[in-house]
Formats: C-alpha cells, structure tokens, sequence
C-alpha cells in the first residue's frame, strides 16, 4: 500500500519519535546549544550543515515550539542530557518566537500577514472559503491562527497600508478583495 503512495516505508518499533525524531531533534538541539554557548555564530552553524538546510533555519521553519514539545516528549521517554531542550530554544518559544509562522525566531521573517494576499486572492478566486484556507495553515503548518485570522486582526487597511514596503514584489501584491474590505471596513472572515 505505502509503494503505490510513492513512498518508501520502513520496519521500526513503537517507541516515542520513531527514528527520525530523536536523531533529527537531537541534532538540532546541539547546534542551539553551540550558539547558546558562543561556540559558534548562527551563521557559522547554518553554514556547517551538510544537509542542504542549517539547523537553526530548520528549526525555525519546524516552529521552535513544535520542536520544544517534542524534545521534551522524549527527553521524558529516553533521558539523558542529549535530547534535553536548550534554555535558549525554551526561551525563545516561551516568548512567541516560533520561527518563520511568528515572523521571528532563529531569524527573523517578513511579517506574519505575508500570506495574506495570496490567501485572499485564494478566496477572490473562489478556489477556497477564508475558514478553509485559515483552517488548513493552522492544522498543516502548526501556525497560531490562519493568515486570513491575523489579516483581519490587524485589519485590512491597516495591512495594505504597512504592506507598502513589501509588497515590491508582485508576488506579494494586495489581492483587489484586500482594498474592497478596506474601503468597506470590512473583515475578509465576517
């Protein structure tokens, strides 16, 4: 069944993170700890991985409260030091930094709403409700609340307004569903 998914599967225990978990966790764990103790710049660190992606840049795109749980889950299974969670990364996800889904963590991200004009050209276009999109970045990328939620936290004028600086980029445009709830003072979610 697993082949026909185009995915190659593996025979392995029932035991806490599997395989992947506590090696990959505990990997990037190490590297919080060299900079927490000024063995080495994040840079440095990043730049050492020989695996495509640094540690520190993977650990913000995983969510640094993601990665604190689950280190903690098996620290609690396995013990030891090695899979004890850094104070440097309970610090940082203690205090919100998550990672790319907060804007900050390791680095620091463009801000949170930059998903929010291609989010609202999703809905413009009628491919999906704002719930559904909000619904799906929550549940699939482990984020506090959907784009389409903090867009309209912060409101749809005020974002086109601070979006000014970076929204060079077509990309990253205000979707025309953006300016109309903004002249309306309107939220996109109701």
């Amino acid at each position: 069944m697993v082949g026909g998914l185009d995915k190659t599967p593996v025979q392995v225990g029932d035991r806490a993170g599997f395989v992947v978990n506590p090696l990959l966790l505990g990997y990037l764990n190490h590297a919080v700890r060299l900079l927490e103790t000024g063995h080495a710049t994040r840079e440095d660190i990043d730049k050492a991985a020989t695996c495509g992606v640094g540690p520190l840049v993977l650990l913000d795109l995983i969510g640094l409260d993601t990665s604190l749980s689950v280190l903690e889950a098996l620290q609690a299974e396995f013990g030891g030091s090695r899979l004890a969670p850094a104070p440097l990364l309970r610090r940082l996800a203690e205090a919100g930094l998550a990672g790319r889904k907060s804007g900050c963590g390791f680095y620091q991200y463009q801000e949170k709403s930059v998903h929010a004009a291609p989010a609202a050209r999703m809905v413009e276009d009628g491919y999906a409700t704002a719930a559904d999109i909000d619904t799906a970045m929550v549940l699939g990328c482990g984020y506090p609340s959907g784009p389409l939620e903090m867009l309209d936290d912060i409101g749809p004028a005020a974002h086109l307004a601070g979006s000014a600086a970076w929204s060079a980029d077509p990309a990253f445009a205000p979707a025309p569903l953006l300016a109309e709830h903004a002249a309306a003072g309107t939220r996109l979610r109701g």
